[in-house]
């Protein structure tokens, strides 16, 4: 992977988030482009881990707040390999349902550049939450805290998927806003199905 289109790559989705219209001059449309932005799952892999560790942290202090996966027993190979294996479906079905989606709409022709942002906006969004998990492990805010935080990321994350759609469907922020709200809300489901099969995976 050629690390200084990755770090244009990256750079130009954040300008995404601050709405400069640039930002599509560094963002590879092309088909090639298309299936080179998957690779930024390789920049969130250790996000990823670090989430997970955050989230057997929050179950040993907070049973009662649901995690995706049963981590009170302890993070090893297994709830890591679990982990990943989940990431990367969850990284392979987004164009399907983006591409059902924008043939609903008649958006097809923007399919590609939908995918390409958003697979690069993925790794924004999981820095959003950074700031938190990072507090919270070196002890300088509590869980109570931490939480606010990710509430606060949530809305950022909320946010630029909406950017990320009106910019790239060239749409309204009506119809962008539903379509990030969508996506939020599949994300929440598959975390919940996920949630249900790693109590059997993981027992």
């Amino acid at each position: 992977m050629n690390l200084s289109r990755v770090a244009a790559s990256v750079t130009a989705a954040w300008r995404l988030f601050m709405r400069d219209p640039r930002a599509w001059d560094d963002l590879d449309v092309s088909t090639e482009g298309f299936f080179r932005s998957f690779g930024a799952i390789l920049l969130i892999l250790p996000l990823n881990i670090m989430s997970d560790l955050f989230a057997m942290r929050l179950a040993q202090e907070r049973p009662d707040v649901q995690t995706t996966l049963p981590l009170e027993g302890g993070y090893g190979p297994g709830e890591m390999f679990f982990s990943t294996f989940v990431l990367g479906v969850e990284w392979l079905l987004f164009p399907v349902f983006a591409y059902v989606l924008l043939r609903l709409l008649g958006l097809t022709g923007r399919f590609v550049h939908y995918v390409v942002a958003h697979n690069w906006g993925r790794v924004i969004i999981e820095l959003f939450s950074l700031p938190a998990i990072l507090l919270f492990a070196m002890g300088l805010v509590s869980v109570s805290v931490a939480l606010d935080l990710l509430l606060v990321a949530l809305g950022f994350s909320l946010y630029y998927r909406a950017q990320i759609a009106r910019s790239a469907l060239e749409t309204g922020w009506g119809l962008a806003v539903g379509i990030a709200l969508l996506e939020v809300l599949l994300t929440i489901m598959f975390s919940v199905g996920v949630s249900q099969i790693s109590s059997l995976w993981l027992r």
